[in-house]
């Protein structure tokens, strides 16, 4: 699936979807079914980048809005 922001691309990554059949579904694992807002600053615009900063995709399953800005890394088993 293309995306065009990496703010998508943690979307796409998350476990917010699920892969059926070549298709990306919202998980059922999920309470609400709107996807959340997501917005990731500078420091992430390039995937290298956002791959170095984010080594392991968070849970987003119950996360509603997210804004980073600045100099940040995520660490391994997170939650938003």
């Amino acid at each position: 699936m293309p995306v065009k922001t990496t703010s998508d691309l943690l979307l796409v990554m998350s476990n917010l979807y699920d892969l059926n059949a070549g298709s990306l579904t919202m998980s059922h694992l999920r309470s609400f079914p709107s996807v959340p807002l997501v917005k990731i600053g500078q420091h992430f615009r390039k995937v290298k980048d956002f791959l170095m900063r984010i080594p392991s995709i968070p849970d987003l399953l119950e996360l509603d809005h997210l804004t980073v800005s600045g100099d940040v890394w995520f660490g391994k088993d997170m939650s938003l």
